[in-house]
């Protein structure tokens, strides 16, 4: 594009401005009326910050306080606690001592032992409407404050016992658990104090008795002669901390909460909003999940701007907000925020604001006619580049409308937009536009690192690449390569994938990331079916024009990676990371054995169920790895795409060579036989059914060992 140079029908910005400041004045009424509004409006807020800041840092020790005692509490348990033997439900010293404990703090929620044999005693307070633990529909006898649970470990017959008590001691009712399935000895509380065998902080979690959020303290038991045998600990529900949070409350939308380092609620003035069921789970809600979108917006800028008070807007309510970190020297690294409409401070100042301005209204009503006029003349062309802006974050790029303005810098800014949309058309070439897409529409910087996310990969490989190549010229085979390259990618990206990256006439693909599909294993299997359908039709047009016919080899697993940037600061790649990966690699290279062209793990059959049609192939441990993998082969989708739809015959196939791979693996080798010699008789010669037929003869003259598993462990990649 050529370079704009200025003239009168390209005139400066700053000309404009000046020529509408020139018409405008600034009476002494709205200087004055300004200057007093802004003056009285920053000493209320400094107070305010002021006073947030202080109800912050009072509300940090508080909390902390509360957490050293209930560590204390521990220090004094372990101090009573010397021997295993009076770990029991009957040993009512102890138990009126953890009892005293729960009502002289009420915040805490259980005090319960566990020891090294087996052993776990709690004492935990109720609520009014607590049930029972075999069945949950029936409310516990009324005046029902207290529960004993006693679990012995020590034998092979594990027992289970709970008490319920009410205020004075007396036991209401008991009940035993028929299957015992908490064992203290593997939670995370239990074994991080054993293995430091020193004092210990839990993470926040939710509470498997109560399904509240909280937060557990242990500390080592010894016995006399200093031997570890096991720990003490209580238990504190954030739901205590957030009632002191609402004791606190500096006005009706007061909003307080505590997060800890990774965005999830302990605590909160809004305690309806602690935690989320998820099927039969329940956890600790997550920020981003509140109602409360003020406390996400206000939290998202002070993790950008680190500022720890400031103001905001939302809804049209401006609000000020004091943030802070609990000190260096406590357990945990939680923050604690605060949000209070800033009306509160200065509502009464706005008011007369208000009536000042109203007047000031009517002088300056000539001058904003004028202005409106101006800002009109700028603001259409500012528009009409914003909307071009937007177009191009959204990666919207075949437009290439230019914006008619004669303001000089409006045109530079037109003409820088247009060789971005330029750049941008050239970038995408090389990284997925999916990927780019989203770094734009979330103004995510392009930086190194990456997340553990699940994913389904697709490797692809051409049979016998390196022969093609040898007998066919290198400047066609390029051309023929990037034909069947184009292919495969249009195929992928039509089913949601991004393509990580080609090496030498392989594919690397991925689903669920960056963009989360919930059906990326079926997506997967739809690209590979799609893939080898495709390739059917066109190596047969291959074959018609001479050129090379292209056989291809697929592998698909589901699993976790770590996926993201990967490389250098100056050059690098999204890829894909981890044990799952070479995994659907060897899965690809797995074909060769077997005479297949798509293979899959079990795990992609779990998540596709019965969407596709498979057979089993084998129980293989792949080379490099010890842990076998069940593989199966994909044969059709029962899908609306009719050229993807298994035949009658293929379904039936499946099933017949399914049972004669279970009879198989049940060593019935006589019956294993006969059916795949029915089956090779019906369908015709298969690689895999003469395998398994040649197996079954093996195996009938020389039986496999007693712990023959059917792991077959392959030496080839």
């Amino acid at each position: 594009m050529e370079d704009y140079k200025f003239s009168w029908k390209s005139r400066k910005l700053y000309v404009d401005i000046l020529a509408s400041f020139f018409f405008i004045t600034f009476g002494t009424t709205l200087a004055t009326t300004w200057y007093t509004y802004q003056s009285n409006s920053e000493s209320l807020i400094h107070v305010s910050e002021d006073l947030l800041t202080h109800v912050s840092k009072f509300s940090v020790d508080k909390v902390i306080s509360y957490l050293n005692q209930a560590q204390l509490i521990t220090h004094l348990g372990a101090n009573i606690v010397k021997e295993k033997s009076p770990i029991s439900n009957e040993n009512q010293p102890l138990i009126a001592f953890m009892e005293g404990i729960l009502r002289a703090y009420p915040y805490l929620s259980s005090i319960y032992i566990g020891t090294e044999d087996g052993k776990f005693l709690q004492v935990q307070s109720l609520d009014t409407a607590s049930t029972y633990r075999t069945d949950p529909s029936r409310m516990l006898p009324g005046g029902s404050v207290a529960s004993i649970r006693f679990i012995n470990r020590e034998n092979e017959n594990a027992s289970e016992i709970w008490e319920y008590q009410n205020a004075g001691g007396r036991i209401l009712d008991h009940e035993s658990i028929p299957k015992v399935m908490y064992n203290h000895r593997i939670r995370d509380w239990y074994v991080g104090v054993s293995q430091s065998r020193s004092s210990q902080w839990s993470d926040v979690y939710v509470f498997s008795s109560t399904k509240k959020p909280g937060i557990t303290t242990g500390y080592p038991l010894v016995d006399s002669k200093g031997a570890f045998i096991g720990v003490i600990a209580v238990d504190i529900e954030m739901g205590a901390i957030s009632e002191f949070l609402n004791e606190t409350r500096i006005s009706k939308d007061y909003a307080a909460f505590i997060l800890t380092e990774n965005e999830a609620v302990i605590a909160s003035t809004d305690k309806s909003q602690m935690v989320k069921a998820e099927g039969d789970k329940v956890r600790a809600i997550n920020l981003n999940e509140l109602n409360d979108k003020r406390v996400i917006l206000g939290y998202q800028k002070f993790r950008n701007e680190q500022k720890d008070n400031f103001t905001f807007e939302k809804d049209g309510v401006e609000y000020i907000s004091s943030f802070s970190f609990f000190p260096k020297s406590f357990a945990k690294k939680w923050s604690i925020g605060l949000i209070v409409p800033l009306d509160t401070f200065i509502g009464s100042i706005k008011d007369t604001q208000r009536k000042i301005l109203f007047i000031t209204f009517l002088i300056f009503l000539t001058s904003i006619a004028l202005i409106g006029f101006i800002a009109r003349r700028i603001a259409r062309p500012i528009i009409s580049l914003s909307e071009e802006a937007t177009r191009i974050k959204n990666f919207e790029l075949d437009n290439n409308n230019e914006v008619n303005t004669d303001i000089y810098e409006l045109q530079l800014l037109n003409n820088s937009i247009s060789s971005m949309r330029m750049s941008m058309r050239a970038f995408s070439k090389f990284i997925p536009k999916v990927l780019v897409a989203k770094l734009l529409r979330t103004n995510q910087s392009v930086k190194i690192g990456g997340k553990l996310r699940r994913v389904t990969l697709l490797f692809s490989d051409v049979v016998n690449f390196t022969t093609v190549s040898e007998t066919y010229p290198p400047e066609k085979l390029v051309l023929h390569l990037s034909d069947y390259f184009e292919e495969v990618t249009q195929i992928i990206m039509k089913e949601n994938g991004t393509i990580d990256k080609y090496i030498g006439d392989a594919v690397m693909a991925f689903w669920g990331a960056p963009i989360a599909d919930k059906d990326q294993a079926l997506n997967a299997c739809r690209a590979a079916l799609s893939l080898q359908s495709r390739l059917g039709h066109l190596n047969r047009q291959w074959a018609i024009e001479d050129k090379p016919v292209l056989e291809t080899r697929i592998g698909i697993h589901t699993g976790d990676v770590i996926v993201g940037n990967m490389g250098s600061s100056d050059r690098m790649n999204y890829t894909a990371l981890g044990d799952t990966v070479n995994l659907a690699a060897r899965l690809e290279g797995t074909n060769k054995m077997y005479h297949t062209h798509i293979i899959i793990s079990e795990e992609v059959l779990l998540e596709v169920g019965n969407h596709c049609l498979v057979r089993p192939i084998d129980l293989v441990a792949v080379k490099g790895k010890t842990k076998a993998v069940k593989i199966y082969e994909l044969v059709g989708l029962f899908h609306d795409d009719p050229t993807l739809l298994p035949s009658e015959m293929q379904v039936n196939y499946c099933k017949l060579f399914s049972k004669a791979f279970q009879l198989y693996t049940e060593r019935r080798w006589d019956a294993a036989i006969s059916l795949l010699e029915d089956i090779k008789g019906h369908y015709g010669e298969d690689y895999t059914t003469t395998l398994y037929l040649d197996r079954c003869n093996n195996f009938k003259e020389n039986p496999p060992p007693e712990d023959w598993d059917g792991v077959v462990h392959l030496t080839e990649k």
